[in-house]
């Protein structure tokens, strides 16, 4: 694998569940939405800083050709904290079918 996908968490060396995969999740919808990588850096090191500090601009994500609704969802599956998140993958299925 490769560092693009690893949650916040992962980096830290904290105890992982799987709020951390749908963190992962969120950044491929990022990237299939942007047509770029989220987080970006001139090193290994770098890159892995910008996901530990997981700032996302606001404006990256309203330059999205995409719906306010999966925006919204985008930076709930990208929250830099795991209790931000969504609890489950059954509770995004269920966001995404309303």
């Amino acid at each position: 694998g490769t560092v693009d996908y690893l949650s916040p968490e992962a980096i830290a060396g904290t105890p992982l569940d799987h709020r951390a995969d749908l963190f992962s999740l969120g950044v491929v919808l990022f990237e299939l939405l942007a047509g770029e990588e989220l987080f970006q850096g001139e090193s290994i090191g770098a890159q892995l800083r910008s996901i530990q500090e997981c700032k996302l601009p606001a404006e990256r994500v309203a330059s999205l050709d995409a719906p306010d609704s999966v925006k919204s969802i985008l930076l709930r599956l990208l929250a830099k904290a795991p209790d931000d998140r969504y609890a489950s993958a059954g509770e995004l299925h269920a966001e995404l079918a309303s």
